[in-house]
């Protein structure tokens, strides 16, 4: 009698984190499916041309300069995911930061200028330019920062889409170190 008890009992336990968990992530894609897309679906866009891209194969060449010493790659089965994880990572469109960003949009004729800029100090993403020629993006700007009093990191990242090519500038101050800084500078080439 004693065992079941503990046999219950611990398989009550095990089942109790997953059921909460579950619950937890259900809310999460009901807050995601409810979200308002008052930003630029930044993620998607750069899903479509991850997926597109690996689809094809798509090569890329590469620049890597740290510390003035430059070195230059061709990558043939390039895994663009992990290539454009600085520009997905900074997406600002998610429910937590509604009302975070003030917009400013700039239109004439067929081209537009849209600027999201953070309107607290502590979010990553400071600044976003974005530049549609019609409804399709041709440039990209992302100023991101992040600081506490181990190291702050300070990322410049420039993106075109045609041709497709983009430049990470990335500035870190760790404490008891020097600062590092390195530019990483990549574009789509023909397969």
């Amino acid at each position: 009698m004693i065992r079941n008890n503990f046999f219950i009992l611990g398989f009550a336990l095990l089942l109790l984190p997953t059921v909460f968990f579950t619950a937890c992530n259900t809310t999460n894609e009901n807050l995601a499916t409810k979200s308002s897309s008052e930003y630029f679906a930044l993620q998607n866009y750069f899903n479509t041309i991850i997926e597109e891209y690996e689809k094809e194969k798509t090569p890329l060449e590469k620049t890597i300069i740290y510390q003035n010493e430059s070195q230059t790659q061709v990558i043939n089965e390039a895994n663009w995911a992990e290539e454009l994880q600085l520009f997905t990572a900074s997406d600002i469109n998610k429910p937590a930061w509604r009302d975070a960003y003030s917009i400013d949009t700039v239109q004439k004729a067929k081209e537009k200028e849209v600027t999201y800029t953070a309107k607290k100090k502590d979010l990553k993403t400071q600044k976003m330019i974005l530049r549609f020629s019609g409804n399709n993006l041709q440039h990209l700007t992302i100023q991101n920062r992040q600081k506490n009093v181990m190291y702050e990191t300070l990322e410049d990242l420039n993106f075109q889409a045609s041709p497709l090519q983009y430049s990470c500038e990335v500035y870190q101050k760790m404490l008891w170190f020097s600062p590092t800084t390195f530019t990483i500078k990549a574009q789509k080439t023909a397969p």
